[in-house]
C-alpha cells in the first residue's frame, strides 16, 4: 500500500480515528488505526469493541491495499510535521515507511486480520436527521449524564424517535434534562435507545461541520452516518427510568430572574456552601429572592438579595450550586424562568422563550 496525502488533512482524519482508541487496553489490535486504500479513497478505521469510527479521505494513491499501524506512535509524527506532502508506504512484511522533505520515519505495523470487524447493520431501519438540530440537543443535554458505573441505563443519553418528533433526555437522579425537537418526523413506530456517554461526546464534535445525517438503527446498534464519517455505538442494554413520571406539573410558585445577575449570585454563594452538599438555599417572598450559603465546618457564611419577578408562596428551598449553576449554562436567553418547587418536590428550569419547533426544560432535586 502506498499514498500520498498533505499533513493536514491527514491529520485531521487520524484525530477523528485516533478519538476511537482506548488509552490502555488488553486487546493490542485496538491501539491500531486500520488502513483501506482504493484508488484515491483511503478510509481510516478504529474501534474499542464498543464505538468504531471510520473516515475517508482523497489521497493520491499509488497501490492499493490494506494496513494496520499503530495509532499512537503514527498520530504524533504527523501531528509534529509541517503542512507538507507526506508519503506513507506499507511493504508486504509489514514495515511502515513515512516520508516526506524532512525526513523519512519507520514503523513496524501488525496483521490486518487481527484487527476487528467492524459491526454491520443488516435490515435495519434508516432515518435522517438535522446535524445542527442534532449537535444542539446532544449539547444541552449531555451534562446530565450519571458516571455511576452500577447504574448503566444513566451513563448514557436516551435518544427517542417518535413518529412527531425526536427527544433526546438524560439524568444521573438528582438532575434531568428533555429537550424536544417538534420538527422532526418519522414514519414508523417509536423507538428508544440509549446511547453510550462517550458516543455522543465523539458524534457531538463530528456534527459540527455537518448539515444533515443519517441514522441507521436495529436492536444493538447505531449507525450515524455523515459526509465522510461513519459513526457506530454499541447501545446500553436495559430499561431507562419512567422520566415523565418525576417531572411534576406546573407550580405555581414562578420565579422570573436576570440569568447573568442570577448565575453571579449563586456562583459567589457558591464559595461559603459546604464542601460536601454544595448547597445554596433559596429564600423567596413577592418579587424578592435572598440566596444564602453556609459552611458550618469553616465558619463562613454568605447572602445576597436580588430583585425579580416572583409569584407564589413564601418558601425556602436548597439546591446544589454546582447543579444550578450548570443548568444555567445551557440557557441561551437574557432571563430564566425558574418553576420552585418545595422542600421536597423538584425545580424546573427554563428559557423566557423556547427556540422554533423545541421544548427545552432542566429538573433539579431540592436538597432536604
Amino acid at each position: 500500500m502506498q499514498f500520498s496525502v498533505s499533513q493536514n488533512l491527514f491529520l485531521q482524519a487520524l484525530a477523528k480515528v485516533f478519538s476511537v482508541v482506548p488509552q490502555r487496553s488488553t486487546i493490542p489490535a485496538l491501539n491500531n488505526v486500520l488502513f483501506n486504500l482504493k484508488g484515491n479513497d483511503l478510509t481510516l478505521s478504529a474501534t474499542d469493541l464498543e464505538i468504531s469510527l471510520s473516515t475517508k479521505i482523497d489521497v493520491n494513491g499509488s497501490q492499493d491495499g490494506q494496513a494496520v499501524i499503530l495509532a499512537r506512535k503514527l498520530h504524533e509524527i504527523i501531528r509534529e510535521l509541517p503542512d507538507i506532502q507526506v508519503t506513507v508506504s506499507v511493504s508486504e512484511d509489514r514495515r511502515v515507511e513515512i516520508s516526506c522533505e524532512r525526513g523519512s520515519y519507520h514503523l513496524s505495523g501488525d496483521d490486518v486480520e487481527d484487527f476487528p470487524m467492524l459491526p454491520t447493520i443488516d435490515g435495519g431501519s434508516e432515518v435522517t436527521l438535522s446535524a445542527a438540530k442534532l449537535h444542539r440537543m446532544i449539547g444541552k443535554s449531555m451534562f446530565a449524564v450519571s458516571k455511576d458505573e452500577l447504574q448503566p441505563a444513566l451513563t448514557g443519553i436516551l435518544f427517542e424517535i417518535r413518529p412527531e418528533e425526536s427527544r433526546c433526555v438524560s439524568t444521573d437522579g438528582y438532575r434531568l434534562v428533555k429537550i424536544i425537537d417538534k420538527s422532526f418526523r418519522f414514519k414508523g413506530e417509536q423507538h428508544n435507545f440509549i446511547v453510550p456517554y462517550k458516543a455522543m461526546n465523539l458524534l457531538h464534535r463530528l456534527l459540527e461541520e455537518e448539515k444533515e445525517l443519517k441514522i441507521q438503527f436495529d436492536e444493538n446498534h447505531l449507525i450515524f452516518q455523515m459526509s465522510d464519517t461513519e459513526l457506530i455505538t454499541r447501545l446500553i442494554e436495559g430499561k431507562y427510568p419512567r422520566y415523565e413520571a418525576a417531572i411534576p406539573s406546573a407550580s405555581q410558585n414562578i420565579l422570573k430572574v436576570d440569568l447573568e445577575a442570577l448565575r453571579a449570585t449563586v456562583r459567589r454563594a457558591s464559595i461559603f456552601a459546604d464542601s460536601l452538599s454544595r448547597q445554596v438555599r433559596f429564600k423567596l417572598s413577592e418579587n424578592a429572592l435572598e440566596v444564602m450559603a453556609e459552611d458550618m465546618e469553616v465558619g463562613g457564611s454568605a447572602k445576597e438579595n436580588l430583585a425579580v419577578d416572583y409569584k407564589g408562596d413564601e418558601l425556602q428551598v436548597g439546591y446544589n450550586a454546582t447543579y444550578v449553576l450548570d443548568a444555567l449554562k445551557q440557557l441561551d436567553t437574557d432571563e430564566v424562568i425558574f418553576e420552585v418547587g418545595s422542600a421536597g418536590t423538584p425545580g424546573i428550569i427554563k428559557p423566557t422563550e423556547q427556540e422554533a419547533n423545541e421544548d427545552f426544560m432542566m429538573l433539579i432535586m431540592p436538597i432536604r
